[in-house]
């Protein structure tokens, strides 16, 4: 558990992120995410302790080609992950769906 908060606290795609040759690709982790040009599903979940909602609305909102749609369900982190109820399953199944049409 201390490995991935470590990791949740210290990831960021600009610094992971590089082109052949090992040279940084981007200056800011706002340059990067403007980077992803496919199509991206982000669903956080309401209740999650550790991705907030808010914390995915300053991400997407640099992002060009995103769909987003929070889970409402009282599952916190698991919600989307498997141990969520079937309606969590259906909302997350449905939004897929209707995102890759």
């Amino acid at each position: 558990m201390l490995t991935l908060t470590w990791t949740w606290q210290n990831a960021d795609i600009a610094v992971a992120t590089h082109e052949a040759g090992g040279k940084q690709a981007y200056r800011s982790t706002e340059e990067a995410l403007k980077g992803i040009t496919c199509k991206a599903l982000v669903m956080p979940t309401r209740t999650d302790q550790y991705f907030t909602p808010e914390h995915s609305e300053k991400e997407i909102k640099h992002m060009p080609n995103v769909i987003y749609k929070v889970v409402e369900t009282i599952y916190g982190h698991v919600g989307g992950g498997g141990s969520g109820t079937k309606d969590d399953h259906r909302v997350i199944s449905k939004a897929i769906t209707e995102a890759m049409q």
